[in-house]
């Protein structure tokens, strides 16, 4: 249950010019990841296992289409990676990891199992999570679909929009096999478009905003959610972070924590 006492609000240990720089920490205390989409044919799934088989952390949030249960109900496709992924998170979870997944909406079957305590005895399966920060701060997690108009409203069009952007993928590789070769720099129309369908998703249902807001109404001091594949941190005018973790499809993207409740974004190339 959401923990709705109100926080005395903290200044943020980092600054708006850091939002997107690479840091070093090597024992983050919590991670969150969101938009890998397995069951995408295009998804970095390689070098999220990479990311995945960096780190041990205390609490990983999977905030939401992890898996991709649209295109897998469409045309099944399933490689070795996405197994090892699923390895690899019972690895974590078996030596001390504390792993929280809220669904989004391309994984939105998931939500029938938010009345079970535990997905598989081991992942906690919620709409949303409050997370506490080393630092005594309150977040709230959620994949951040709700906030989106054309999807809780208009699920058909999400649907065409996607089925265009996967043509836009293999488009982009088809030319890109030959372009390249020739000297071209590659060309990735396919992320020109999810920019400017997100950021129309963004002004339609002024998600950013309403998201902060979501968090103030909670007494939370921010919240870590995903879905628009934009990775960002930025702190609203009476000192809400938001915290948007990216995507693992165009972007290679998290949101860490490191011990002392700092939080930062980590953006490819990854840091040893």
């Amino acid at each position: 249950m959401l923990n709705t006492t109100t926080n005395q609000l903290r200044e943020p240990t980092f600054t708006p010019t850091d939002r997107l720089t690479n840091v070093r920490v090597k024992h983050p205390r919590s991670i969150f990841v969101s938009d890998v989409h397995l069951g995408c044919k295009y998804g970095k799934t390689v070098e999220f296992l990479e990311f995945l088989n960096r780190y041990q952390p205390e609490y990983l949030y999977l905030v939401g289409d992890i898996l991709d249960g649209w295109r897998l109900a469409r045309n099944w496709y399933w490689v070795d990676s996405y197994s090892q992924i699923i390895h690899r998170l019972n690895q974590l979870a078996d030596s001390g990891t504390k792993i929280f997944y809220t669904p989004g909406n391309h994984d939105d079957f998931l939500r029938r199992f938010l009345s079970v305590t535990s997905l598989f005895g081991k992942v906690q399966v919620a709409d949303q999570f409050v997370h506490t920060t080393a630092d005594d701060r309150q977040l709230v997690i959620i994949h951040g679909d709700q906030f989106d108009r054309v999807v809780s409203k208009h699920r058909a069009i999400s649907g065409l929009g996607d089925r265009a952007y996967d043509a836009s993928m293999l488009l982009n590789r088809w030319f890109n096999r030959v372009w390249c070769p020739l000297g071209g720099d590659p060309i990735y129309a396919s992320k020109y478009l999810k920019q400017q369908v997100k950021r129309l998703t963004n002004r339609l249902s002024n998600f950013e905003d309403t998201v902060i807001n979501y968090a103030k109404s909670l007494g939370c001091s921010g919240i870590v959610c995903g879905h628009i594949h934009r990775p960002d941190i930025k702190i609203d005018s009476s000192g809400i972070v938001y915290y948007n973790t990216g995507d693992w499809v165009e972007n290679t993207s998290a949101i860490i924590e490191s011990e002392d409740g700092q939080l930062a974004m980590i953006n490819s190339p990854f840091l040893p």
